[in-house]
């Protein structure tokens, strides 16, 4: 179960919001699985997707406008899959409230919810599950 910490600053402001993903490490190894590599530079591949929504929510929440919890997803588009079908890879974005409430659920290591809950931590994004669209 791998985490991912990630973090935003404008240098222009005082601007700076500390993120985490929970099990990115499962969301890579299900992405190589059904696009054999996890390195494509591509925007639309879905580490690529990731990153580029996973910056706006981190200014979203230094700026105190994000609604949580929130779901977003990241799609591999057919032609990027080996399988040649497209896949959605779904993350939950929760406060430390909700995500006391449902890390039991995903069965996460102590050490990775003590990172989650800490102080230096302000968005919680947990990855949920990759699955193929029809």
């Amino acid at each position: 179960m791998g985490l991912l910490e990630m973090g935003y600053s404008d240098p222009n402001t005082d601007l700076h919001v500390e993120g985490v993903c929970v099990d990115f490490g499962r969301f890579l190894e299900d992405l190589e699985s059904v696009a054999g590599t996890t390195d494509d530079k591509c925007e639309e591949f879905p580490t690529e997707a990731y990153h580029a929504h996973m910056e706006d929510i981190l200014i979203e929440a230094g700026l105190g406008r994000l609604k949580l919890p929130l779901l977003f997803s990241v799609v591999l588009d057919e032609w990027l899959s080996i399988h040649g079908f497209n896949y959605r890879f779904s993350f939950l974005v929760v406060d430390k409230d909700f995500f006391r409430q449902i890390h039991h659920e995903y069965e996460i290591d102590k050490e990775i919810v003590r990172k989650c809950l800490s102080a230096d931590t302000d968005v919680i994004v947990v990855y949920t599950g990759m699955t193929r669209i029809d």
